[in-house]
């Protein structure tokens, strides 16, 4: 049931994806994200002796808010593409998850939580991810 209901949620947002956005705006933003990737990675650099990312470093995933752009969320959704049924399975089982932890969340304090993209300490999107 869920690979059937991801094959349709798949092919209802990639032609979404291209109705909202072309493939030319799809490639510039590519292009937009080469350009701060080389200035992220510049800057990463320049600041090795304070900054402690290296692969397999998910602090920042490890709890925060995660605020995404409709352009970042269709970008997300080509990347779900490209992962297998039990990954999609994990990720679909850590929305319901946080769904039902921000329902019973009360507390005046934002809600924050596990990144549902992440697994094993690495990201599963990471060439998609949105900007953090």
């Amino acid at each position: 049931m869920l690979l059937n209901v991801y094959i349709f949620l798949e092919k209802y947002l990639l032609c979404y994806i291209f109705i909202m956005y072309t493939t030319d705006d799809l490639r510039k933003y590519e292009k937009y994200l080469e350009v701060i990737d080389a200035q992220l990675k510049e800057f990463f650099t320049e600041q090795s002796p304070y900054v402690f990312c290296k692969e397999g470093c998910c602090q920042c995933c490890q709890i925060g808010e995660y605020p995404i752009s409709q352009l970042e969320f269709m970008y997300l959704n080509i990347g779900m593409t490209t992962l297998s049924v039990v990954d999609l399975e994990d990720i679909n089982a850590k929305f319901k998850q946080l769904k039902l932890d921000k329902a019973s969340h009360n507390s005046d304090e934002p809600f924050t939580y596990e990144c549902p993209f992440l697994k094993d300490n690495r990201c599963l999107l990471y060439n998609f991810r949105g900007l953090i």
